[in-house]
């Protein structure tokens, strides 16, 4: 159902070839902090959900391989330093839901296609442990999978 273009395929598996990961030999960690970070360029960062994802990622193996994805880059920074084991990337991503205006902006190719490579490293992880603002957790990385039977977990940070 969720399979992409070759050219897509080349982009994720080069992807994890430059972060020294093998396929369903990883476990991402996906925080999905919302649209005011991603669409409104807000960054306030709520004290009490990082210590709610704190108090998960203490209990990580440190011998294990973690690919962190988010679409806030703040929290990125501030969970690197804590967990310098755990692997991440920068590049710029954006929204590909329904109904979000871009204003003054057009979606531009290269940040769709980055989101899209994100998108499709869910299928290629051995289980993926998300947190999400949102109550009803995040599709972006709920429908990848349940597409590929990838053991789910999704935490509410209220």
């Amino acid at each position: 159902i969720l399979k992409p273009c070759k050219q897509l395929e080349l982009m994720v598996d080069n992807t994890l070839l430059q972060l020294k990961l093998v396929k369903k030999q990883f476990i991402i960690i996906h925080i999905r902090y919302g649209d005011d970070f991603l669409i409104k360029k807000q960054n306030k960062i709520e004290k009490n959900h990082l210590a709610m994802i704190q108090k998960i990622l203490n209990k990580l193996d440190v011998n294990q391989k973690y690919l962190l994805i988010s679409d806030n880059i703040i929290i990125k920074n501030i969970l690197l330093l804590k967990y310098p084991f755990i692997k991440t990337h920068f590049n710029r991503i954006t929204h590909t839901g329904e109904g979000v205006a871009h204003t003054g902006e057009e979606l531009e190719t290269i940040k769709l296609q980055n989101t899209m490579i994100d998108f499709n490293m869910f299928a290629h992880a051995s289980r993926v442990i998300a947190f999400s603002i949102y109550n009803h957790g995040t599709g972006f990385s709920k429908w990848t999978t349940e597409t590929y039977s990838v053991p789910y977990v999704c935490r509410f940070l209220p």
